[in-house]
């Protein structure tokens, strides 16, 4: 199913443990052209993964040549590259050159197709069961109010109807 909006507003409130404090703020996302919405359910909880970090959300759709999600310093050097698919030999090659560390945000079924990269040291993955992936898809709207609650482990999303919480385990790609 292709995302049917150009822009998603997104009125988030945010909590934190790690860095205790909430926030409340308004964000614009804008889906890739033609991006399908599993796609972009997967961008969107790397985003809130992220959050803390104050990630930015690629522009446009070219898998290994930019990120999807992404954190950069003031040189504009890539602090953290987050893709949410499964790239090449030769782009996570080139993405663990152009940045301090590469996470990978992709569903369980995506998990095997990870066996055949080699060991990157700056290359981590987070992998999400595919249920909740497809229950956080149907929470997709053209202006989405969320409340999200960041824990060590775990992120809970809720949105007044449904209430997700995702285990968050990086692990390193072997």
């Amino acid at each position: 199913m292709r995302m049917n909006t150009k822009v998603v507003r997104l009125d988030l409130g945010y909590y934190s443990e790690l860095q205790p404090g909430f926030s409340q703020q308004r964000h614009y996302i804008a889906p890739y052209p033609q991006e399908e919405a599993s796609h972009f359910v997967r961008r969107l909880l790397a985003y809130l993964i992220m959050y803390e970090q104050q990630p930015q959300l690629s522009k446009t759709a070219t898998p290994g040549k930019e990120p999807d999600v992404f954190v950069q310093d003031t040189d504009a050097h890539f602090r953290l590259w987050g893709s949410v698919d499964v790239l090449s030999d030769k782009k996570l090659r080139r993405a663990c050159h152009l940045a301090d560390e590469v996470w990978f945000f992709i569903s369980e079924l995506d998990q095997p197709k990870l066996q055949h990269l080699p060991y990157q040291m700056n290359a981590h993955c987070y992998h999400f069961d595919e249920q909740q992936l497809l229950q956080l898809q149907q929470m997709l709207k053209p202006h989405m109010r969320l409340s999200v609650w960041r824990d060590t482990d775990t992120l809970t999303i809720a949105d007044g109807e449904h209430w997700l919480e995702f285990l968050l385990q990086l692990a390193a790609l072997h």
